[in-house]
C-alpha cells in the first residue's frame, strides 16, 4: 500500500521516463481501481492504494527487489494486510521457483 501522494509521485517519475502524454494521477486512479486496485482509509484516515491484481504485486516485488530504500519505505508505510500480501507474494515467488527446479531435474533442497 501507499499513499495516494506516494503513488501520485511515483506515477509522475513513470510518466516523465516513459510518455510524452503523462497520465494524471486522478485519470490513473479512476482506471486502474475497477479491476487493479482498491482505496482504503487507515484508521488515522489516511488514503491508500493497495494492489488487487497479482501482476501488479508481482511488479511491485521486483521494484522493491531491487531497490532498498523503496523496500524500506514499503513496508514501513504498509499496513498489516499490504505486509501480509507482501510475505505472501515473495512465498509464492519461492514456490515456483522451487517447483521449477525441481521439474528441471534440480534437488530443490537448500
Amino acid at each position: 500500500m501507499a499513499t495516494d501522494n506516494e503513488a501520485a509521485r511515483g506515477l509522475r517519475e513513470k510518466n516523465r521516463r516513459i510518455t510524452q502524454h503523462p497520465l494524471p494521477f486522478p485519470n490513473a486512479i479512476t482506471r486502474l481501481k475497477h479491476s487493479f486496485i482498491t482505496l482504503t482509509r487507515t484508521f488515522q484516515g489516511l488514503e491508500r492504494v493497495n494492489f488487487k491484481h497479482p501482476s501488479l504485486r508481482d511488479l511491485l516485488l521486483g521494484e522493491l527487489r531491487n531497490d532498498p530504500s523503496a523496500r524500506r519505505r514499503y513496508i514501513e508505510l504498509t499496513s498489516p494486510i499490504g505486509l501480509a500480501k507482501l510475505i505472501q507474494g515473495l512465498a509464492t515467488k519461492k514456490m515456483e521457483q522451487r517447483s521449477e527446479e525441481l521439474r528441471s531435474g534440480g534437488s530443490g533442497v537448500r
